[in-house]
């Protein structure tokens, strides 16, 4: 199953919309085209990402460095040290590939 719930990510309303459609853990795939509050998006939904969910991230890399792209690239690299995201590969222009680890250490 599938449901697109497209919209600002840290917006109230669509944080209330996810938190109604899935429960902990339920969700297997997460894309974020983040405005640069990468951080913020993240600690909203980290509850309800399930283990090994499939992490996807536009702009970790750009070309003459998008003033977001340093936040985004400090906050995923921030949570690959800590294990919370495991780096599949940087991809196309910039769009990073990872799955969510729920157990870091483990």
């Amino acid at each position: 199953m599938v449901s697109l719930i497209e919209d600002a990510s840290y917006d109230p309303a669509i944080v209330t919309r996810v938190q109604q459609a899935v429960g902990p853990h339920e969700i297997g795939f997460l894309l974020i085209d983040s405005g640069g509050a990468l951080k913020t998006e993240i600690a909203l939904y980290a509850d309800r990402l399930s283990q090994d969910c499939l992490v996807v991230l536009d702009d970790y890399y750009t070309p003459g460095g998008l003033e977001k792209t340093q936040e985004i690239r400090v906050t995923v690299d921030s949570l690959i040290a800590n294990g919370s995201l495991i780096p599949l590969g940087l991809y196309g222009y910039g769009t990073w590939f990872g799955r969510w680890n729920r157990s870091p250490g483990a």
